[in-house]
């Protein structure tokens, strides 16, 4: 049996709720659109890890450069403010 969806699946919202309906149905579904979203979930989460372990590592080169904590913050918080 094949679904075709109504809406344009190409926007997250539209996709995630023709997700929720096939698999409300068949839970075991597969196809290009719910690969397509599996696949863009996981793209995400490997995205917010690999930005977590980049402020790590530069923290910490921060840290060993600096060697004082509070100038290490210092920097931080003035990048987060916007100023060079």
């Amino acid at each position: 049996m094949q679904i075709y969806p109504k809406s344009q699946i190409w926007d997250i919202k539209p996709l995630e709720k023709f997700i929720a309906d096939v698999r409300s149905v068949d839970p075991e579904a597969t196809g290009t659109p719910l690969q397509t979203y599996e696949a863009s979930k996981a793209i995400k989460h490997s995205y917010e890890t690999a930005g977590i372990y980049a402020l790590v590592a530069v923290c910490l080169f921060l840290l060993i450069d600096f060697r004082n904590l509070r100038d290490c913050l210092l920097h931080f918080c003035r990048r987060w403010l916007g100023r060079p």
